[in-house]
C-alpha cells in the first residue's frame, strides 16, 4: 500500500503515514462489489456505488483506462505532498481527525479539493427542519465536467466474520462490527435508505440550509474498509479470541504492532512511528493484549510482519508480507448483534 511504483521517477514509499492513507482512500476497492449493493433485494433505486471514485483512480493506476492528463494531475499531487508534506499535515490536524471515521473523511475532503474534474460544493451539512433535525450530508461535491451536483455519503467500517448469523437469504448479516454493535446488512440499509436519500426527503427542500444548496442530479455511496475472515489460513485480514493466540500467531520474525487511531486503514509507515506504536514479539503482544482486554474489554486491531528476511520498518515494500487481524475477548463469540 506504501508503493508508489506507478510515479514513474519518483520515490517509491511515502514520506508520511497522512500520504500512505491518503493514497489507500483513493486506490482501496469498494467493500462490497457494485453489483451487490445495486441488487440489494432493498434497494428503492439504483444508486452508484462509487461514482467511478476521483476519475476513477484504481483504473488509471491499473491503466485500464489511461488518460494521461489525469494520471500526470495524480502523479504531481502525491510526488509533491511526498516531497512536502505540510499542505496535507495542517489540513488533517486543523480538524477533528482523531477517531477513524472523521481521518477518513478528512482525507476524502482533501482528495476531492485536489481532484482534477471535482469540486467540493460543501461537506458536513446539518439540516434543520422546524427544530428538528433531519440528518446530515457528507459531501455535495460539483462534476466540473457535467456540471452536476453529487451527493456522496461515506463510510469506512471493519467487519468480523460470524458463521452462526449466516444466512442464504441475508449473506451479509454474518458481517459483525468489532464490538457486535453493528452488521454489514443494517449498515448498507441505513446508507442506501436514509442517509444519501435525504435530499429526496420531502422535507428536505424547506430545510433550513437547504435553500442555499444547489439541486442535487446525482447520488452517491462510497463504502470501503475491511473484511477480516474467521478463517486465519486463508486471508491475511483475520479475526483470533484472546485464547487462540498462542497456538496461531507465528513465533519466528514476525514482529506485531498494536493499531492506533486514527490510523487503522494501512501498514504503519516506519517514518512517522511515536512512542506508542512499537513492534512487538509474539509474547510481548500477549501480554499487552491480555492486559486491554482485561481493563477494557474491547477488541484490539493488530497489524502483522512475518517477511522473514526483513526489519519491520522495510515491511511496507512487501506487501504480501503484511497481515492484519484482530483479537477479540472470549466471550465475543457469545455477543448478539443488534436487529
Amino acid at each position: 500500500m506504501f508503493n508508489l511504483n506507478f510515479l514513474k521517477g519518483h520515490r517509491t514509499t511515502f514520506s508520511h503515514q497522512y500520504i500512505a492513507d491518503l493514497y489507500w482512500v483513493l486506490s482501496q476497492p469498494s467493500l462490497l462489489p457494485n453489483s451487490a449493493v445495486l441488487n440489494h433485494p432493498s434497494m428503492k433505486e439504483p444508486i452508484e456505488n462509487d461514482i467511478q471514485w476521483l476519475d476513477n483512480f484504481m483504473a488509471l493506476e491499473n491503466q485500464q483506462a489511461p488518460r494521461k492528463h489525469l494520471i500526470a494531475h495524480w502523479q504531481e499531487i502525491l510526488a509533491a505532498l511526498n516531497q512536502n508534506p505540510t499542505p496535507l499535515i495542517n489540513f488533517i490536524e486543523q480538524r477533528d481527525a482523531k477517531r477513524v471515521g472523521f481521518y477518513f473523511e478528512a482525507l476524502i475532503s482533501f482528495a476531492i479539493q485536489h481532484a482534477y474534474s471535482l469540486s467540493l460544493i460543501k461537506e458536513h451539512i446539518q439540516l434543520n427542519h422546524n427544530k428538528n433535525t433531519l440528518g446530515e450530508i457528507d459531501f455535495l461535491i460539483r462534476d466540473n465536467t457535467s456540471g452536476e451536483c453529487i451527493h456522496l455519503e461515506t463510510a469506512i467500517k471493519f467487519y468480523l466474520k460470524s458463521d452462526p448469523w449466516f444466512t442464504p437469504e441475508n449473506p451479509y448479516q454474518q458481517w459483525l462490527g468489532p464490538m457486535v454493535k453493528d452488521r454489514l446488512d443494517l449498515k448498507l440499509n441505513k446508507l442506501i435508505h436514509r442517509q444519501v436519500q435525504i435530499t429526496q426527503h420531502p422535507n428536505y427542500p424547506s430545510c433550513e440550509n437547504a435553500t442555499l444548496l444547489p439541486k442535487v442530479d446525482k447520488r452517491a455511496v462510497l463504502m470501503t474498509g475491511y473484511l477480516f475472515d474467521n478463517q486465519f489460513e486463508r486471508t491475511q485480514n483475520y479475526w483470533l479470541t484472546q485464547k487462540e493466540i498462542l497456538n496461531h500467531l507465528e513465533d519466528n520474525h514476525s514482529r506485531y504492532q498494536i493499531a492506533i487511531k486514527p490510523f487503522w486503514l494501512c501498514f504503519p509507515n516506519p517514518t512517522t512511528q511515536t512512542p506508542d506504536m512499537h513492534w512487538l514479539t509474539k509474547h510481548q503482544l500477549i501480554a499487552e493484549i491480555n492486559n486491554i482486554i482485561q481493563q477494557w474489554n474491547r477488541p484490539v486491531l493488530v497489524f502483522q510482519n512475518e517477511n522473514l528476511d526483513l526489519a519491520p520498518n522495510q515491511a511496507s515494500q512487501i506487501p504480501d508480507s503484511i497481515k492484519r487481524f484482530f483479537i477479540v475477548p472470549d466471550n465475543w463469540k457469545g455477543l448478539s448483534p443488534p436487529n
